[in-house]
């Protein structure tokens, strides 16, 4: 005579022999395993971040090379206070219909040879310096310089 036992499982019940991985369903309708959503989504944020810092040196490859730029008004000078990198040109424009004559504090500094634009910048005229040497420089209208004062900062 058998055995009836009615404690046994039937396959459908019995556990897998290894876990299935955790399933998303997708707006498709279709499943995809969850680890595999995570490895694209981690490889996306890397590469995003990637991109980026090589966005951000390119732009200050570029910013260097460029020619930071000072307007000269009867107000003073725009911007008073600007940052450039060590060999970075610095480019005064007069836009101010009273001519303006730009001067080192420390002319008479050997750091700062020509710092000086020689002569009264007319409307319109430019004087471009270029900063090969790392410090804080201020300057002045010849002019007027107790209102129209500026500062570049070199890195």
């Amino acid at each position: 005579m058998k055995e009836v036992h009615d404690d046994a499982l039937s396959p459908e019940q019995l556990p897998n022999a290894a876990p299935s991985a955790p399933q998303v369903n997708l707006s498709n309708g279709k499943k995809a395993a969850l680890p595999a959503l995570i490895v694209v989504a981690a490889f996306a944020l890397i590469a995003g971040a990637l991109w980026v810092m090589w966005k951000v040196n390119n732009n200050q490859a570029a910013d260097t090379d460029q020619a930071a730029k000072v307007n000269i008004s009867d107000k003073g000078f725009t911007p008073a206070t600007l940052k450039v990198k060590k060999g970075q040109n610095v480019t005064w424009t007069n836009t101010d219909i009273e001519a303006h004559h730009i001067l080192a504090n420390n002319s008479t500094d050997s750091s700062t040879p020509g710092f000086d634009s020689q002569d009264s910048l007319n409307q319109q005229a430019t004087y471009t310096y270029t900063f090969n040497s790392a410090g804080t420089f201020n300057y002045h209208d010849e002019r007027n310089p107790d209102m129209l004062k500026g500062t570049v900062i070199v890195e």
